[in-house]
């Protein structure tokens, strides 16, 4: 279990791949990395963890914080050795051919944490550290354990504009850890 939030190996790599020279010349200008989308993979020599990170803009609008976008790029990492495996222009290849890449889905901060910047980056810290605990035990191809505080977590973070695209990316994961709010 990690037991130093702020020496996240999830944290780490989110941040490394929001600097990352290749994802800074592929999506617009401004842009961030959502939240990660853990899955495994099995092969005959053992299981393998792998994180989507979705690559998400956003736009400034003032002191009340950034409107939000649907994910212009996917990147693919495996966790073990944080190897880039895949990465996909979802402007091109888009999953959701419907939705306009102009039009905001939402506003950070959303309502639910608004109210305390400390609180968020101290829950984004710890939600960093669960996420860690989470794919390595995926990695290893042990059971996850008791994720009651990770989901707690992701749903009070996740950006609620961008649960539906983080669904149609990660369904099994998302229905795992967001379910859908009750009349959906």
């Amino acid at each position: 279990m990690t037991t130093d939030p702020l020496d996240s190996r999830t944290r780490r790599l989110v941040t490394s791949v929001e600097r990352h020279p290749f994802v800074t010349a592929s999506v617009p200008e401004h842009a961030t990395v959502g939240w990660p989308l853990p899955f495994r993979k099995r092969y005959p020599e053992g299981p393998a963890a792998f994180v989507r990170l979705p690559i998400v803009p956003f736009r400034p609008v003032g002191p009340e914080g950034s409107e939000l976008f649907a994910p212009a790029a996917l990147l693919t990492v495996r966790w073990r050795d944080q190897r880039v495996v895949e990465f996909v222009d979802l402007r091109y290849a888009s999953p959701w051919p419907d939705v306009r890449p102009d039009t905001p889905l939402g506003v950070f901060p959303h309502p639910q944490v608004r109210d305390s910047l400390r609180d968020y980056l101290a829950d984004r810290l710890r939600l960093f550290a669960r996420y860690d605990d989470l794919l390595d035990s995926l990695d290893s191809g042990r059971a996850a354990g008791p994720q009651r505080e990770f989901a707690m977590l992701l749903d009070r973070l996740v950006e609620p504009g961008l649960t539906s695209f983080y669904r149609t990316l990660a369904p099994k994961f998302v229905d795992r850890f967001l379910p859908a709010p009750l009349g959906s």
